[in-house]
């Protein structure tokens, strides 16, 4: 099948031990069936320390994680100890794919990257080019369109143009058929299970300061980069509504993880009356973190009443 990716895609490569947040710590690895066939064969000590670090949690086999949470093969320059031995091809199918994640059409597959990387958060905010998708790898065979998704896709490329519309005021290039309640949405926010504490002590101080932060008027000079945080979740997450999901409420979910980004960095602002390229990363990385990749999260913010 044809796999088509954003035209920044390909500049993403893992930058290790630079990465500030290692995906190696705090997540749950699980271990697909190959990968485990695969890591039982292992000989020697290494083999042996592999099947000593794997464990079963609600049937999926995964690494045991350390008291701090981190993977059992990350060492001390966090750098991992499966690839340095084993090479990246030793890698389970979790870590090779991550932060990718993908789309599946009847037509053709999209790849992706996902905002809880740093380093992929700085090359999709900054990005600077009309969105667009390339082919990067061709099956060699013609794949008809189907209707629903042809309707889909001409719907979608008006969505991009009308995000991309720089005459058009941020907040305001998702249109929704009726507003939310901001406020609200954080309180349930913030009873989502959390993994990082730091995320629940922003969104406190967030709600409490909401009246004064929405006053704040952030630099002209940001726009571009909550223009692609627009156009990420756009792509990302537009595709559910083939899975059945409501058009509204994907749209009001968009608009609401681009509206808490938008006014964490208002609440910097207000604090520190600066605001830079790395704070915008940052948060856009822990938002990403909670809600995109906690299916629980998500669907609630998604379903969330009184919108």
């Amino acid at each position: 099948m044809d796999i088509y990716a954003p035209y920044y895609y390909k500049n993403f490569h893992c930058i290790a031990d630079k990465c500030k947040h290692s995906c190696c710590v705090g997540w749950e690895i699980d271990i697909d069936w190959d990968t485990l066939e695969y890591y039982n064969n292992i000989q020697g000590d290494f083999g042996e320390k592999i099947k000593e670090n794997i464990t079963e949690i609600d049937g999926y086999r995964c690494f045991k994680l350390s008291d701090n949470e981190r993977c059992p093969f990350l060492n001390k320059n966090n750098l991992c100890e499966i690839i340095l031995k084993l090479g990246e091809d030793s890698l389970c199918q979790i870590c090779t794919d991550h932060p990718r994640f993908r789309n599946f059409y009847d037509s053709h597959t999209e790849l992706g990257l996902g905002l809880c990387c740093e380093e992929a958060a700085k090359i999709i905010l900054t990005a600077n080019e009309t969105f667009r998708l390339e082919k990067i790898y061709d099956d060699g065979e013609i794949h008809k369109v189907c209707q629903e998704e042809n309707k889909f896709f001409t719907y979608r490329k008006k969505l991009f143009a009308q995000l991309q519309n720089k005459d058009i005021p941020i907040e305001a290039r998702i249109k929704v058929q009726k507003d939310y309640d901001f406020k609200n949405m954080l309180k349930e926010c913030l009873e989502f299970e959390i993994l990082d504490k730091n995320w629940k002590s922003l969104l406190s101080e967030l709600l409490k300061n909401y009246e004064k932060i929405s006053l704040v008027i952030l630099p002209n000079k940001y726009n571009d980069n909550f223009e692609q945080l627009l156009l990420y979740f756009t792509y990302r997450h537009l595709p559910k509504i083939l899975d059945g999901e409501k058009e509204e409420n994907i749209l009001n979910f968009i608009r609401k993880c681009t509206d808490i980004i938008i006014n964490l960095c208002r609440l910097h602002y207000y604090k520190y009356h600066s605001l830079i390229l790395d704070d915008i990363i940052e948060y856009s990385r822990m938002l990403s973190s909670e809600i995109e990749y906690s299916e629980e999260n998500t669907n609630s913010l998604i379903n969330e009443n009184g919108l």
